[in-house]
C-alpha cells in the first residue's frame, strides 16, 4: 500500500501497489482510510507527508482452524 498523510493525521491517495485479489485491494483501501497517525511535524506544525508505503498480509483460514 501506498498512501499520503494529512496535516490532519488522515491517509489520502490510497493505493493498492501489489494485490493479489481485486477484493482484498477494496477490503485493504478501506481499512487504511479509516487509520489515523500522528501527523510529521516541523518547528511544531503539524505537516503532511507524501509517499508513506506499508504491506497487508492476509492469511485465508479454512472454517476448522486449520
Amino acid at each position: 500500500m501506498q498512501f499520503d498523510v494529512g496535516a490532519d493525521g488522515r491517509t489520502e491517495n490510497i493505493v493498492a501497489t501489489v494485490c493479489s485479489d481485486q477484493r482484498l485491494d477494496r477490503a485493504s483501501r478501506h481499512a487504511l482510510s479509516k487509520w489515523l497517525y500522528l501527523p510529521k511535524r516541523i518547528d511544531g506544525e503539524a505537516v503532511p507527508e507524501a509517499g508513506m508505503t506499508l504491506r497487508f498480509t492476509f492469511r485465508y483460514v479454512q472454517e476448522d482452524g486449520s
